[in-house]
């Protein structure tokens, strides 16, 4: 089996739900309309030091092995990834963190109490709805989300027969190893 084969296969679950988040990306930023701003360039949120589950590493690794990536971004302060002019360049394999921010998400919480209750909580970034509050079927389920990533990437650890933790990868580590392997 080639390589890009053996990549599909191990990715196939990770895909399927970057497909359906992008689904539910589009819908609710047509819903939002005008009020979310973000395009490309707007990179105000690709910051240094975010991290990514291991199996959103080998996806953005096999996107570089189709594509190539220049030499990484010196600056500390913003994500690796960014070239000079605040665009991703892996953004057909950015990470469900990337496709998501911007938009309402929506996290519940226990109140730490130990009670029941819950406190639910809606986060946007500053630059987007500037002229109204988010409506709930603008915002995203964060919590949701977080889960079914998990479970992708605990399932793709075990077909690599991976036993470590779910550590998370630093993308700037990944960047480095990147060009490290293809010098």
């Amino acid at each position: 089996m080639k390589q890009a084969d053996s990549t599909d296969d191990e990715l196939a679950e990770y895909r399927a739900l970057v497909d359906k988040v992008d689904a539910a990306v589009a819908a609710a930023a047509a819903r939002a309309g005008e009020q979310v701003t973000c395009r490309a360039g707007c990179s105000s949120c690709c910051v240094d030091g975010l991290s990514v589950m291991p199996v959103e590493a080998h996806a953005i690794a096999a996107h570089v092995a189709a594509h190539g990536l220049d030499a990484v971004r010196a600056s500390e302060d913003a994500c690796v990834f960014l070239d000079g002019r605040g665009r991703c360049r892996v953004y057909a394999a950015r990470p469900l963190l990337c496709r998501t921010h911007g938009l309402p998400l929506r996290t519940r919480e226990p109140d730490g109490r130990g009670a029941l209750p819950i406190v639910d909580d809606l986060s946007v970034c500053g630059l987007n709805f500037t002229g109204r509050p988010p409506v709930p079927a603008e915002a995203l389920n964060a919590d949701l989300l977080l889960q079914l990533l998990v479970t992708i990437d605990r399932r793709f650890r075990a077909r690599q027969r991976r036993t470590d933790a779910a550590t998370r990868v630093s993308l700037r580590g990944l960047a480095d190893a990147l060009i490290a392997d293809d010098g």
